[in-house]
């Protein structure tokens, strides 16, 4: 899998000017805030509908702008297509994805491009809150298992109206025995969520282990845990008698109390969490093994490794271990990264690859 050319309009600083890029390997350089992620983000963008910098989308728009368009070219498995997305922020709020110039939903048009993006900012998943560990898991989980996005919205959904339920039982608009079905649906839709981060984790904890042998990392027994709201097991019946205990408290507060939108992952060293005990460059570090090991995850599944994005490739990283990391990626993916050192690359050991400049959002080629 190959994206090809690349064409933004309104995202962040770009320019609108349509980009070819090398198959093997592609180096951003530039000044401080020139728009060298601006790039990698707009790539993760096209596949994923998402941001790895931020959950407000409206703030990928270029100011004074009321909306967005990107259009990338794919090749993969002997086959081109053009696949594009566009976001109408405002009242309408309107996303529109095609591919090859025709609407399609986002389960067909999810995959058409896979993407891993490595990012300081996603260090927020080592040392954040639990919405971004929760929001890690999820992405990666989707990427193996494209049904998960369905179990996912079914149990956004049933969360959303009990939580609007809650609110109106509170203000005496309902009676609570109205929260009987939705505690139903709740149990009922939490529990493929579960079942699948359980495994999920389990899975990566293994792939992440080996990532880190086989580099003799010296960070090398980092624990990763499984926090359920729920306990581990726990039937559907026991999980609706909880709900029910807790439904006087929920009513007060207005809001659930119980299922994984209040899961957890553990990240611990020494059996303390890894961002008390470890230094910048160890967390990232950490973190990278981290997408290695999902991409190993994902190759497996797949029998294609996802195209790679490297934000930042020379900031606190192991040079030796980054070395290698990036030759086995030049092998068997396409890698777009950045830096404010064009001789990276060559000093990693790559001699086949494009260095692009940035300037104002400006993409030239360089070499």
């Amino acid at each position: 899998m190959i994206l090809e050319t690349l064409t933004p309009r309104y995202f962040r600083n770009l320019v609108e000017r349509q980009t070819a890029f090398h198959p093997v390997a592609n180096l951003f350089v530039g000044d401080n805030g020139q728009g060298k992620t601006n790039v990698l983000e707009a790539i993760y963008f096209l596949a994923t509908t998402k941001s790895f910098r931020t959950a407000r989308l409206e703030h990928l728009i270029a100011f004074g702008k009321p909306e967005l368009f990107i259009q990338g070219s794919v090749h993969r498995d002997s086959v081109r297509k053009a696949i594009s997305i566009g976001f109408e922020t405002g009242e309408q709020r309107r996303r529109e994805l095609m591919v090859n110039g025709q609407k399609c939903t986002l389960a067909d048009y999810l995959g058409g491009i896979s993407v891993l993006a490595y990012s300081a900012s996603r260090l927020e998943v080592l040392r954040g809150g639990p919405e971004e560990r929760r929001r890690f898991l999820d992405r990666g989980i989707a990427a193996l298992h494209p049904r998960y996005i369905a179990d996912l919205g079914r149990y956004n959904r049933s969360l959303r109206q009990r939580n609007a339920l809650l609110q109106d039982i509170r203000k005496g608009r309902a009676p609570s025995r109205a929260l009987d079905p939705w505690d139903e649906e709740l149990v009922s839709s939490a529990l493929p969520i579960i079942s699948s981060r359980q495994a999920y984790v389990s899975e990566l904890r293994q792939a992440h282990g080996k990532v880190v042998a086989a580099h003799a990392y010296h960070i090398d027994d980092v624990e990763m845990n499984y926090r359920p709201n729920s306990a581990p097991g726990e039937k559907a019946e026991a999980e609706l008698a909880r709900a029910r205990e807790l439904r006087p408290r929920e009513i007060k507060l207005g809001h659930s109390l119980i299922g994984p939108h209040r899961d957890d992952v553990e990240f611990r060293w020494q059996h303390r969490p890894v961002h008390e005990v470890l230094s910048g460059g160890e967390l990232k570090m950490t973190l990278l093994f981290l997408k290695f090991a999902k991409l190993i995850l994902h190759s497996e599944r797949h029998r294609e490794p996802p195209i790679f994005l490297l934000d930042d490739l020379d900031a606190e990283l192991d040079l030796g271990i980054t070395a290698r990391l990036v030759a086995y990626l030049t092998g068997v993916t396409q890698l777009f990264a950045t830096s404010a050192k064009p001789s990276i690359l060559e000093r990693l050991g790559l001699r086949d690859f494009r260095i692009f400049r940035l300037k104002a959002g400006a993409l030239t080629i360089e070499k």
